[in-house]
């Protein structure tokens, strides 16, 4: 089940904080903050995320493979440690 929480809103700028406070942070209004109740995207957003992450893997893969065949080398594919948007080779 999805978690549920907590937030409070400014009327004035639309600014969020987790706890209610008299003066909203962002814009400084007074007693503008009013409590909602925020719950998580629905599991179609995060699948539509999901998938888009995907495919950009896909896409860096597929030039790393067609360096690999123009090259005739046989290398190992895997992420930098700490980023993997990225992909480099290592050798055997």
């Amino acid at each position: 089940m999805a978690r549920v929480r907590t937030v409070h809103r400014c009327q004035e700028c639309g600014a969020t904080t987790p706890r209610w406070q008299g003066r909203c942070p962002s814009c400084e209004a007074w007693n503008t903050l009013v409590e909602e109740i925020e719950t998580p995207p629905p599991a179609a957003v995060l699948a539509s995320k999901a998938a888009n992450t995907l495919r950009a893997y896909q896409s860096d893969l597929r030039q790393v493979a067609g360096y690999l065949a123009e090259t005739g080398h046989s290398h190992l594919v895997r992420p930098e440690p700490g980023n993997t948007a990225r992909w480099h080779l290592v050798a055997p």
